[in-house]
């Protein structure tokens, strides 16, 4: 696990996968597109030193770590086509530190569910 004080920035790319062809695939969503959200305000990265989350994945098996991505609400527009009740997003996390007087990297990808509730309730 990194340290959070060992990082220098977080980029965050989101955009909507698998959705309806003709549809907005691969369309940044909220202007996510390489932006740096280590600890920013409002929809950014909070990265702590030691584990911090506890909790089950999908899966249901046990994981941990050290982060909180605080979402926007922006950042879980349905862009899909009126009558689909269920698209795809991807988030990218874009981990960047400097060990050895190197640059290093580990990009991070998750995939979000998103429903149109106004779809789903009609």
């Amino acid at each position: 696990m990194i340290p959070g004080s060992a990082l220098t920035a977080v980029h965050l790319w989101l955009r909507a996968v698998d959705v309806p062809p003709g549809s907005k695939t691969g369309t940044p969503i909220n202007n996510r597109h390489g932006q740096n959200i280590l600890n920013v305000t409002g929809g950014g990265l909070t990265v702590y030193d030691t584990v911090a989350v506890r909790g089950q994945d999908a899966d249901g098996d046990d994981v941990e770590g050290n982060i909180v991505w605080q979402m926007d609400p922006a950042d879980n527009t349905y862009v899909g086509e009126i009558g689909t009740t269920e698209e795809d997003h991807e988030a990218v996390l874009d981990f960047r530190w400097t060990s050895g007087g190197q640059p290093r990297r580990k990009p991070h990808p998750i995939q979000i569910r998103v429903s149109d509730l106004v779809a789903v309730r009609s």
